[in-house]
């Protein structure tokens, strides 16, 4: 299940979808479903073209983004209603926004690339190569950087710090990966 949540105190939003681990649920997955933080009750219900994989809250641009198989669906935060949909790679996605510009990052478990997508024109800029298969995505506002967790086929595990701004590796941090248990 995915869960994004929405803190500008003018929306009070938490939208919720998924397609709980690629089974299909009579096409009740089709859609994201938004509920007021306060009352708890549910607000809409906005139809989408399948099962979403991730959902991530742009609070730079207002907008929400829904991953799916093949593409992103791109839904308005203040109308609830969905403004666009794009071509992205062809797996399940996972999500993350970059809060200092707005750019949004789309990582695919063996893509092998991270797509930046532009938060303004809601289409894929640039590619990021992974050395691996993705695992994680993670933002510091702080520093403008992107990590990203992967591993490889070979089994060598490492993270990924991108710049936020240049959208280029800046470092590649190996992260050692033991069987068993220490002493």
């Amino acid at each position: 299940m995915a869960v994004a949540h929405r803190s500008q105190s003018e929306f009070h939003k938490i939208y919720v979808s998924g397609d709980y681990g690629g089974y299909s649920r009579g096409g009740l997955d089709a859609y994201v479903i938004v509920i007021d933080s306060r009352t708890g009750e549910k607000q809409a219900r906005v139809a989408v073209q399948s099962g979403v994989t991730a959902l991530a809250y742009n609070p730079v641009t207002s907008k929400l983004y829904a991953a799916h198989k093949g593409y992103t669906t791109v839904i308005h935060g203040e109308t609830d209603a969905v403004i666009g949909t794009f071509a992205c790679d062809p797996e399940e996605a996972i999500l993350c926004v970059n809060t200092v510009n707005g750019k949004v990052y789309r990582s695919s478990e063996t893509a092998e690339s991270l797509s930046v997508i532009d938060g303004d024109g809601d289409s894929v800029t640039a590619k990021v190569y992974v050395p691996g298969s993705e695992y994680s995505l993670t933002f510091d506002s702080v520093g403008n950087k992107l990590y990203c967790g992967y591993s490889t086929f070979y089994g060598q595990c490492g993270l990924l710090m991108v710049d936020g701004d240049a959208d280029t590796v800046v470092a590649d941090i190996p992260v050692p990966f033991t069987y068993g248990t220490q002493s």
